[in-house]
């Protein structure tokens, strides 16, 4: 046991976990964790309920059409990523940020969807042509 002393030099323990040392040897006996923890599942975590919803026409306020294909996403989103979409979909500012569909000519379909989903993901994909 090593109560009250200065452990200078790792030492091996029985104890199962570092709350069992704290409940054992502090004084007065008491945990580093809080009373209520919260484990957080990966399927839950904010960035993957983001990646879900990428092209997802149940929850998108916007669809942009290129190449007679169809992406759908969220205003508040592209808003918050990209500095041109945050200007171009302010109401009043541009005609596009009264639309509901956006017509694309400028990219190929590929390119587009690649671009929208990096801001959904941080992930680039996109094979070389």
């Amino acid at each position: 046991e090593c109560y009250h002393q200065n452990i200078v030099t790792p030492l091996e323990t029985t104890l199962p976990s570092v709350d069992e040392v704290y409940a054992r040897f502090a004084s007065p006996p008491c945990s580093w964790r809080p009373f209520l923890s919260v484990r957080r599942n990966k399927q839950t975590s904010v960035s993957k309920c983001i990646e879900k919803r990428f092209d997802d026409p149940e929850t998108a306020d916007i669809i942009f059409k290129i190449e007679g294909q169809t992406i759908h996403v969220h205003r508040a989103l592209l808003r918050m990523r990209c500095s041109y979409f945050y200007s171009m979909l302010q109401e009043g500012k541009w005609i596009e940020g009264q639309k509901d569909t956006l017509e694309i000519t400028d990219h190929s379909y590929k390119i587009f969807h690649s671009f929208l989903k990096y801001l959904y993901t941080d992930k680039i994909e996109l094979e070389p042509e």
